[in-house]
């Protein structure tokens, strides 16, 4: 659950996660000027989560372990940290 007041960035946290969890393109999410841009987790169990993407960047580390050059994909180790997993519906699997 995320509370708060108006325009207080609940949205873009929100946003930020989803795009971690999904690998987003940085279009989605890079402010004007910058070229590259991370969102950083650390969860109540120590896990720690870094994901970093722009120009030339496009890595998770996980606990210390880099996953560089990932692609358009979530290394799988990093999916299940964070819990991420396809559902089948209407005969499609989507994330």
């Amino acid at each position: 659950v995320v509370t708060g007041q108006n325009n207080s960035g609940k949205s873009a946290v929100i946003r930020a996660l989803a795009a971690m969890a999904t690998n987003a393109s940085p279009r989605t999410g890079l402010r004007t000027g910058t070229k590259s841009m991370s969102v950083e987790v650390t969860f109540a169990d120590g896990t720690h989560i870094l994901w970093e993407k722009g120009a030339g960047l496009n890595q998770y580390t996980l606990n210390g372990k880099v996953f560089a050059g990932v692609g358009s994909g979530v290394p799988e180790e990093v999916r299940e940290k964070l819990g991420v997993f396809a559902i089948e519906a209407g005969g499609q699997e989507l994330w």
